[in-house]
């Protein structure tokens, strides 16, 4: 417990007051690049890229089909679509990095459909935060992981 009066970080730093506690530090983590992403309006873009593509594939047989077709002719060996929903926080990251190696056909499947996101999809900008975003949420998904583990200690992060 980490209440700030009565927990067990309270209770011990009358005894030992230059005691530093730390709660969760994973979930602090991932609460921080949470609210680093809120600020960055791009990422939402990104999110509602992900959801659309989501959307049209997966509720469509002919669409599934045209996106399977799709990754076949750009020669990508990733056939599934998996991976595109966003239902935790810590999948953002792997559904940000399969939607860098499924672009080509997403864009197709974006412009053919004739989403309203079809333009944004199509500019370096957009191009630029993707793949900014796949390097970072890669390397604090390692980091969230690395926090997950049994015995941590925080002096040998690298």
């Amino acid at each position: 417990m980490t209440d700030e009066h009565h927990g067990l970080v309270a209770r011990l730093r009358v005894r030992i007051p230059h005691l530093v506690g730390v709660h969760c530090i994973a979930h602090r983590e991932s609460l921080a690049v949470k609210d680093a992403a809120a600020a960055f309006p791009d990422f939402k873009i990104i999110n509602d890229v992900i959801r659309a593509l989501g959307e049209i594939v997966g509720q469509s047989t002919p669409w599934y089909e045209r996106f399977k077709y799709l990754q076949m002719v750009i020669h990508n060996t990733n056939l599934e679509h998996q991976g595109l929903y966003l239902i935790r926080w810590l999948s953002h990251g792997d559904a940000i990095k399969r939607l860098c190696s499924i672009l080509g056909a997403a864009i197709i499947v974006l412009i053919e459909y004739n989403h309203k996101l079809a333009p944004v999809v199509k500019t370096l900008k957009f191009y630029y935060c993707l793949y900014f975003l796949a390097d970072v949420l890669a390397q604090m998904n390692t980091l969230n992981r690395f926090f997950q583990r049994r015995s941590v200690d925080i002096t040998l992060v690298s």
